[in-house]
């Protein structure tokens, strides 16, 4: 039996800052929906289904992600600068690695969780190995203003299917 990941759902503080940069950064497609009076967005990652959802409303209360996204991608500065166009943010000083067979960049989402752009190549190469095979970035409008966290909202036991 083969094991495929069937939907991620991603608790988010910043609900709509999130969903434009996932949209506009990968593409996700996401499409509003409403359950237990809150707005959700339902869209796909890398050919994942995703959902995001209010942390509130989730219940979750982590202050940074226990997971991280890496994405291959075949141009590195195109990615970075839309990612930062739209809320992303370098995490640390190091700006884009240039390593021997990579590079890459490890950067941080409107809601301050972890993510890698890399751009892979063959050893001793300066040619993107991965180029061709996945999209540019879209173009995109300009980026939305920040909305504000809302912390006064209460806290649901919510499982969504």
């Amino acid at each position: 039996m083969t094991i495929t990941i069937g939907q991620i759902t991603l608790a988010a503080n910043r609900v709509e800052a999130m969903q434009v940069f996932y949209n506009v950064v990968f593409g996700a497609k996401f499409s509003s929906f409403t359950a237990q009076g809150e707005t959700l967005y339902r869209g796909t990652l890398a050919g994942v289904p995703l959902i995001i959802a209010p942390a509130q409303m989730l219940g979750v209360e982590a202050r940074k992600n226990r997971f991280q996204f890496d994405f291959n991608v075949p141009d590195i500065e195109k990615w970075v600068s839309v990612a930062l166009a739209f809320g992303g943010k370098f995490e640390g000083s190091e700006g884009i690695v240039d390593e021997e067979d990579q590079r890459f960049a490890v950067l941080l989402d409107p809601d301050g969780n972890t993510l890698v752009l890399v751009e892979k190549r063959t050893a001793g190469s300066t040619e993107p190995l991965n180029a061709g095979v996945v999209d540019d970035p879209p173009e995109a409008p300009p980026p939305p203003e920040p909305d504000p966290v809302d912390d006064n909202t209460p806290s649901a036991d919510f499982i969504y299917k």
